[in-house]
């Protein structure tokens, strides 16, 4: 009897727990449609809202990153070069920031190319944006070769080590670059990336930081309601970074 009652609580918690997400889920999905709410790229248009996760939708995701993504918008690239660009959230949103700028993103899961070709046309800004394979040492250069002034986005999960190299691409030390640095066993990423760009760049780390209520961009009808939905409110924004140690934004000197 009392494991069928301790079951009973547990299994209660749980659908409360998943309850109380549908709900915040539910009205994020009805603020936003299928458009970002906030951040930078508010606005900006995603394929499906139903499948993309509420932390585009809030315009939330990687928001430690907001003032510097602003600061780059001024800019004026005529390259944006995105490697990593999954379904095309930052390839898609700075095409829409900087319309003078060719964009080229990378992209070595082909199943995701479909998705970014869609969200540059729903977004009337297709004829702009070059979608690319996987992306090597050769590939990167060509895309930044030429380029009067040229910024490199990258996020390839620990790729990082392999093509930010400007000794194997030294179009490399006249760009912006800012790049997510990932784990990566028995190297020391940090290290290695400062050292290779020390008489190049000013180097800024931006260090990743866990959500709260307050960076919530939805207001709710009644303010008590927050506290209520607290939890799920925070899962709605939460990005699971385990393996990420930030970001490095490199200024050409």
């Amino acid at each position: 009897m009392r494991i069928k009652r301790a079951l009973k609580i547990i299994f209660s918690k749980i659908v409360r727990i998943f309850s109380l997400f549908y709900i915040v889920r539910y009205n994020i999905l009805r603020v936003t449609g299928n458009k970002v709410f906030s951040g930078p790229f508010k606005g900006m248009k995603l394929l499906s809202s139903k499948n993309i996760p509420t932390k585009y939708l809030l315009g939330t995701y990687e928001s430690e990153l907001t003032s510097t993504i602003e600061e780059l918008c001024t800019k004026s690239f005529d390259v944006i070069v995105d490697v990593g660009a999954a379904f095309g959230y930052y390839a898609i949103g700075f095409a829409l920031r900087n319309p003078q700028s060719r964009i080229v993103a990378f992209e070595a899961k082909r199943i995701y190319h479909p998705l970014i070709r869609q969200a540059a046309q729903i977004n009337n800004i297709e004829d702009r944006v070059d979608i690319q394979g996987l992306c090597e040492i050769s590939s990167l250069s060509s895309s930044i070769f030429n380029s009067k002034r040229c910024l490199v986005l990258m996020d390839c999960e620990g790729g990082e080590n392999i093509l930010l190299d400007p000794f194997k691409i030294p179009g490399l030390k006249e760009c912006y670059i800012l790049v997510e640095l990932h784990r990566i066993t028995g190297v020391e990423i940090t290290e290695i990336i400062s050292k290779r760009f020390e008489d190049t760049h000013k180097i800024t780390k931006i260090l990743t930081k866990a959500r709260t209520v307050a960076d919530f961009p939805i207001k709710f009808e009644h303010p008590f309601l927050i506290r209520w939905f607290e939890g799920s409110v925070l899962e709605s924004m939460n990005e699971h970074r385990h393996n990420s140690i930030g970001w490095f934004y490199l200024q050409p000197k």
